[in-house]
């Protein structure tokens, strides 16, 4: 298992990775802004193509606090233009 940490402020947003031989999980925790999930995304997009990762699991469950609609909708075009390289993605 590996465990990688974001900063935001003075509350640190954490990213556990955990790498099965099927997929890899990403389980962040703590507050998360736009711009932690903006760190999130670019991580993943890092790390799966280093270790050729095809299938990916978020689990967001640790997360507090909610995104607006339109960060949402911007939060979905990102992942879907820096994670494409991915065949599966999910999150729970």
């Amino acid at each position: 298992m590996c465990h990688l940490r974001l900063h935001k402020g003075t509350m640190p947003f954490a990213i556990t990775l955990h790498r099965q031989p099927e997929f890899v999980r990403f389980r962040p925790t703590g507050t998360a802004s736009i711009q932690d999930f903006v760190e999130l995304v670019d991580t993943v997009e890092a790390e799966t193509l280093f270790w050729s990762d095809r299938n990916a699991l978020f689990d967001l469950r640790g997360i507090d606090g909610e995104l607006s609609a339109e960060e949402q909708v911007f939060l979905g075009e990102l992942v879907g233009r820096n994670l494409s390289h991915l065949d599966r993605l999910a999150s729970v």
